[in-house]
């Protein structure tokens, strides 16, 4: 009987043993359960503060002054939405589907949370795409979300929407009654008309008349007489500047919010700035083809190849510029449309002509030309900037 015992107990022995090391692996199991939820409920609980400080920043009527990427470490995780009195809040690339949508709506951003709620947040700056652009040593822009664009009847200008809306050839009959939008323009033609400047003839923005004169100046009609002095639509110039002396409707709508690259300023973000070459690129969204220019401090890949235009929106959270293809007008006549982009700067060249920013695609990407010239009547695209104060 003791030998019974004595066999009984010694199993017993070894099966509590053996329960021992189950149950061991079981609690190191349970640990990381446990460790997983802990990282689940950080997560949520970090979520559930993101739609906190949203709603915040609603009711406390707040303003979104721009969202650029986050990169703590030199590798950008996420991305940081700026309030002008709220502390910003982060959104993690991961965390993307709390947010289904993020829809810039031009004076707002809604913030779209799922199961129909929405949140919409005025923007400190109507129309900008709000995203830092070096245009030269230290100084920044906002772009604005789309290209320029005139009713002619209506005289009300505003920017396309979205960035890849285009108009197409609709010049054979425009003039002061035509009851449509165009959306290129002889250069200087802001509607500025100085009354001391006779010879500045053509100045509204559907002037289409093509004068194939010489340099000489006073022939050409475009811009004002003593833009040869001092080189442009700055100074004392500035009113024949589109954005400067128009209300844009969708951009603020208050004169003197916006103005046009000078030359220089294009060369610079095209292809001085650092790592230029990694933020430009050639591609098509919803069909139309352009050139992207992406911020200073996207280290993203850069969109090339074709998009829809939901997927490109997602490169517009990171502040994506697009800039369609657009042609130019001669005349009446569209040249190149949707092959070649041709943009206007500030900056005249030489009596009869002024600098435009030019691209195109080629077999190998991309063909970039930030200074070129083209004679005043001839009808470019025009895109604004907004200066960021110096902080």
């Amino acid at each position: 009987m003791l030998s019974c015992l004595l066999c009984a107990g010694l199993l017993a022995s070894c099966e509590q043993k053996y329960d021992e090391t189950g149950l061991l692996g079981l609690l190191d199991t349970a640990k990381q359960q446990i460790g997983a939820l802990q990282a689940q409920s950080d997560t949520t609980a970090a979520k559930v503060k993101q739609v906190q400080a949203l709603v915040k920043a609603q009711q406390e009527k707040d303003l979104i002054t721009g969202v650029e990427p986050y990169a703590p470490n030199g590798e950008t995780i996420g991305y940081r939405i700026l309030f002008e009195r709220n502390e910003p809040i982060v959104i993690y690339n991961g965390d993307i589907d709390l947010f289904s949508h993020m829809t810039d709506l031009g004076d707002e951003l809604a913030f779209h949370l799922g199961e129909g709620q929405d949140i919409s947040i005025p923007k400190a700056h109507p129309g900008a795409i709000l995203a830092r652009f070096s245009v030269a040593e230290g100084r920044y822009v906002y772009f604005s979300k789309g290209n320029l664009q005139y009713h002619c009847k209506n005289r009300v200008w505003r920017f396309a929407e979205p960035q890849w809306a285009t108009i197409g050839n609709i010049y054979t009959q425009v003039d002061a009654d035509y009851d449509g939008w165009i959306s290129h323009f002889g250069w200087a033609t802001s509607g500025y008309r100085n009354t001391a400047d006779g010879k500045n003839i053509h100045y509204m923005p559907y002037d289409l008349v093509f004068e194939n004169n010489s340099t000489t100046y006073p022939s050409t009609g475009y811009g004002p007489q003593t833009a040869h002095d001092n080189g442009g639509l700055y100074v004392e110039n500035r009113e024949y500047d589109w954005g400067v002396h128009n209300a844009i409707a969708n951009g603020g709508d208050r004169a003197g919010e916006w103005r046009c690259l000078t030359m220089y300023e294009w060369q610079y973000v095209i292809k001085y700035r650092a790592h230029y070459s990694d933020l430009r690129s050639i591609c098509t969204v919803d069909g139309v083809l352009g050139m992207v220019l992406m911020p200073d401090d996207y280290d993203f890949i850069t969109p090339r190849g074709e998009y829809t235009a939901e997927e490109f929106r997602r490169y517009e959270l990171y502040g994506a510029v697009f800039l369609p293809a657009e042609g130019y007008r001669y005349g009446t006549q569209m040249v190149d449309y949707g092959t070649h982009g041709f943009y206007w700067s500030s900056s005249e060249y030489l009596a009869n002509s002024a600098s435009c920013a030019n691209f195109r695609k080629d077999s190998y990407g991309g063909v970039y030309t930030p200074s070129q010239q083209w004679t005043k009547p001839y009808g470019l695209t025009v895109r604004l900037v907004k200066d960021i104060p110096a902080q």
